[in-house]
């Protein structure tokens, strides 16, 4: 938020080179934030504790910049701009690294860099479940 919206900046050295000030140097209207994601949940969609202290601090600081800068957003409430959702875990990992999206990518043994990795039939349905919900808030 800092460097997309030039608010809050940690040194004044960030204020000549972020997105902020060259988007309006550009006189280019600044993007806004639709939906913002938490994904570091258990299997069984609970907060792991460990990242239940972070995750509620992102919470907190969404609320005050949206109080502060409501322009920035298209949703008026925190409850409204976030989603928490499970990590996508292995199948995750070789979609990224494989460049395949969910929808494409198939269940079973899969080369990824040289490595054969299993990715779980049951993980990956419920991943291409997780990004058609998100999918669908956004459009």
């Amino acid at each position: 938020m800092s460097l997309i919206f030039g608010i809050k900046l940690p040194s004044e050295i960030y204020a000549q080179h972020n997105f902020h000030t060259r988007m309006t140097a550009g006189k280019l209207p600044l993007p806004k934030v639709h939906l913002i994601i938490k994904n570091r949940l258990t299997q069984y969609i609970k907060v792991a504790k460990g990242y239940a202290a972070v995750l509620d601090g992102i919470s907190s600081d969404v609320k005050s910049i949206l109080n502060d800068y409501p322009g920035f957003f298209t949703f008026c409430s925190v409850s409204d701009g976030i989603e928490e959702i499970k990590d996508f875990q292995t199948s995750g990992v070789v979609a990224f690294a494989r460049g395949t999206p969910f929808v494409s990518m198939n269940s079973g043994t899969l080369s990824v860099a040289s490595q054969r990795v299993k990715v779980n039939k049951e993980q990956l349905d419920e991943n291409r479940k997780i990004v058609s919900s998100l999918a669908k808030r956004l459009w």
